[in-house]
């Protein structure tokens, strides 16, 4: 009988070590196929928040600080599996996904939100743009969902989907690109 306990121990172990392994496997999969082979959903953003900008400050000090973004409708399904398709206007349209998974173009909240906020080595502002004009149109103009998208789209970021993963690549303001994203994706 000693002998049996052990090999099932033994057994135990070994699972416990397998089963984790595969899930992890599978997630960092998800992430290099999104990264090379997924297209770029266009996604309408209520808020960009530069945190810490204080309107007295350098330019600077403003790249210094991080920044948050939020995208337009992704509240609404607050730790659910969200799908992503294309709408007429070009831009994503989110759904609920719920238990069935018909479709590899989804991602999860709880994954959205960690990958929503971005410290300063993971983001670049762009050759040529005015730093402190832009914070300032934003926080002033804009601020939170106010205006965003009064007269078209304002903001929008790209960002690629696959099975669960949302991986956010350029912020666009008025149809401009104005901010590279590079988060470590291995979250």
């Amino acid at each position: 009988m000693n002998k049996k306990l052990k090999l099932l121990t033994a057994l135990v172990l070994i699972v416990q070590l397998i089963v984790p392994a595969g899930f992890l496997y599978s997630h960092y999969t998800a992430i290099d196929y999104a990264l090379k082979y997924s297209p770029e959903y266009k996604f309408k953003l209520l808020d960009i928040d530069f945190y810490g900008y204080d309107f007295m400050k350098d330019v600077s000090d403003i790249t210094d600080e991080p920044i948050s973004i939020e995208v337009g409708g992704a509240r609404n399904y607050y730790n659910e599996k969200i799908a992503v398709t294309v709408g007429e206007d070009g831009f994503a349209d989110l759904t609920g996904l719920g238990s069935q998974l018909q479709t590899r173009c989804w991602f999860d909240y709880s994954y959205y939100r960690k990958n929503s906020t971005f410290n300063r080595n993971e983001y670049s502002f762009e050759d040529g743009v005015d730093i402190k004009a832009l914070v300032t149109e934003i926080n002033k103009t804009h601020g939170w969902a106010s205006n965003f998208h009064e007269n078209g789209c304002y903001a929008y970021v790209t960002a690629k989907v696959y099975k669960g993963v949302f991986i956010p690549t350029a912020i666009y303001v008025r149809g401009e690109k104005v901010i590279t994203l590079n988060k470590d994706t291995l979250n």
